[in-house]
């Protein structure tokens, strides 16, 4: 299916009715941003969504899925194409999401074994330079990278709210994690513990850099996306 002209679609038949995004998306009980993904091409409703929103816009579904008005005549020809393109992108769709959440286990259990390789070796962490740690960048970044990952495909805008929800307690548990190890490695190497425990105070630091630049990222997605 072709998500643009979907959307494209959408956005004619709404202001043939003379409604804004907003008012189309309190109709059928959704934010107006989900309306403007759709417009924008950039998502398609999902099934809750379909008939409320064809009932809205005065059309079925099939002429929805295909992005135009049918004629009688064409309706069943159409139909079988739109069943067959749902079910071709449903299974594409559980493919990838099947390699997503592999490879997102597969890069958290990684990460984990080479924080505690890291912290637990005792001796000081290498820095780049002043106040950037490769180390603690990387055990905080490739976590939010794999739970992106497992928790299924997501557009560009749910990307970023979803890493500002995940990224104070991704670190959290680093920093916790990190301590705990430095702390026991204690009694072997003692002049070891003050710059790491230096080194594992870094990682609020970068989630406050980095959260900064997620919620600067939103605000574009949303003036992008206002009506």
């Amino acid at each position: 299916m072709d998500q643009q002209k979907i959307g494209q679609f959408i956005q004619e038949l709404r202001k043939e009715r003379g409604l804004t995004q907003k008012e189309l998306a309190d109709a059928i009980d959704i934010s107006d941003k989900t309306v403007s993904k759709w417009e924008t091409g950039n998502g398609l409703p999902d099934i809750s969504s379909l008939l409320p929103l064809c009932r809205a816009l005065g059309i079925n579904v099939n002429e929805l899925l295909s992005g135009q008005r049918i004629p009688p005549a064409d309706y069943s020809e159409k139909a079988e194409e739109n069943m067959m393109n749902l079910l071709k992108e449903n299974e594409g769709t559980k493919k990838q999401s099947r390699k997503q959440y592999i490879t997102g286990i597969v890069l958290l259990a990684v990460c984990l074994l080479l924080l505690i390789k890291t912290t637990f070796s005792g001796s000081p962490r290498i820095t780049l330079a002043w106040y950037i740690d490769l180390p603690s960048l990387l055990f905080l970044v490739v976590p939010c990278l794999a739970l992106v990952l497992v928790t299924g495909p997501k557009d560009g805008y749910e990307t970023i709210l979803f890493l500002k929800k995940i990224l104070v307690p991704v670190c959290v548990f680093e920093t916790l994690f990190e301590l705990v190890l430095v702390l026991g490695s204690a009694m072997d190497r003692v002049e070891a513990i003050g710059p790491n425990l230096a080194v594992c105070m870094l990682a609020p630091l970068y989630t406050s850099i980095l959260y900064l630049i997620f919620l600067l990222l939103e605000r574009k997605f949303s003036a992008r996306q206002a009506p």
